[in-house]
């Protein structure tokens, strides 16, 4: 009960309000009470965990576990087919693979859809990219780094002038978090330049992304909810697809793309730190 709420009553009460109206204020407070806990035991809802039911939730604590159903219409949180528990994470069995929804993308390999689980071969042909910020070549890629100072790490590709969003054929990344970091914040993400704004493109399991620890994906072709957001290009499309990004801006001009790291704020440590291994490609441009 609000503290307005209670003033309300207690005044009633003092002034001898009639009895009906007491009980009436009181039924009314009652049921905003009973409404109140009721939207916070919503809101408090955490995924399942591994092993455990997840047919309300549809979502797993477990790094790299599924909401996976059976024939008998139980739906239970289980690593990938080739993978198993370890350390907490669903870990791919194989050397240089990782998981993509109920299977696993053999090194080579990216995570093309994780709904279905379908891999698809890396191409040869990736763009050159300088470095920015908190970027340092590693075992593996590049480990870009989000801390107090710069506060930014990425890596920026050089690419093609008069190259469109239609033209980008790949938007492709392996990541590794440190132990203590994850993905969150709308970080790490593409982020395609234009005359008009930025095109954001989340890294990350769909729709929130959150929870990272290792994985491979292609943002091209990927139809997950909300990983594409438009809205600095058109307002109220912060939550776009791939699908609804290339029928509304296929043809606009990309000018710069950057992959990043910006939400070490979001730490206790005040670090955010990822190795990516990223590879775009484009069909066209000058």
């Amino acid at each position: 009960m609000d503290g307005q709420r209670f003033d309300h009553l207690t005044r009633a009460l003092a002034a001898g309000g009639s009895r009906r109206r007491v009980l009436k204020g009181l039924a009314a407070a009652a049921a905003a009470l009973i409404g109140t806990r009721g939207s916070r035991r919503a809101a408090a809802q955490t995924c399942s965990g591994y092993g455990r039911v997840c047919a309300s939730t549809r979502c797993c604590s477990t790094p790299g576990a599924t909401c996976t159903c059976y024939p008998n219409g139980q739906c239970r949180c289980i690593c990938p087919q080739g993978s198993s528990l370890a350390a907490g994470q669903c870990v791919c069995s194989a050397t240089g693979e990782a998981p993509c929804g109920t299977a696993c993308c053999a090194a080579g390999t990216f995570c093309l859809d994780a709904a279905t689980g379908t891999c698809q071969a890396i191409g040869a042909s990736c763009l050159t990219y300088s470095l920015s910020g908190d970027a340092t070549p590693t075992t593996g890629g590049v480990l870009i780094r989000s801390d107090a100072d710069p506060g930014t790490g990425g890596v920026a590709f050089n690419l093609p002038a008069g190259t469109t969003f239609a033209d980008i054929s790949s938007l492709l990344t392996s990541y590794t978090f440190e132990a203590d970091d994850t993905c969150t914040n709308g970080s790490p993400r593409f982020q395609l330049a234009t005359a008009s704004g930025n095109i954001f493109v989340s890294i990350g399991p769909s729709p929130s992304f959150t929870v990272c620890t290792t994985g491979s994906e292609d943002a091209v072709g990927n139809n997950d909810a909300c990983r594409f957001d438009t809205s600095q290009l058109a307002p109220g499309t912060q939550c776009n697809t791939y699908a609804g990004t290339l029928a509304a801006f296929g043809a606009v001009a990309i000018t710069g793309i950057e992959l990043l790291v910006d939400a070490g704020y979001a730490f206790s440590d005040g670090e955010q730190a990822v190795v990516v291994d990223p590879c775009v490609q484009v069909t066209a441009g000058a």
